[in-house]
């Protein structure tokens, strides 16, 4: 029970810090499958 609640708070921390990092690591991802595309293209 305590390990789940744990996770949970870790789970929620990560959401804020993706949210707070929302528009940087769409950004890098967008390169990332760009440059993915192309390679494998």
């Amino acid at each position: 029970m305590t390990c789940k609640r744990c996770h949970t708070v870790t789970t929620k921390l990560t959401n804020l810090c993706y949210l707070k990092t929302y528009e940087l690591k769409a950004l890098d991802c967008q390169l990332k499958a760009t440059s993915a595309f192309f390679i494998l293209g």
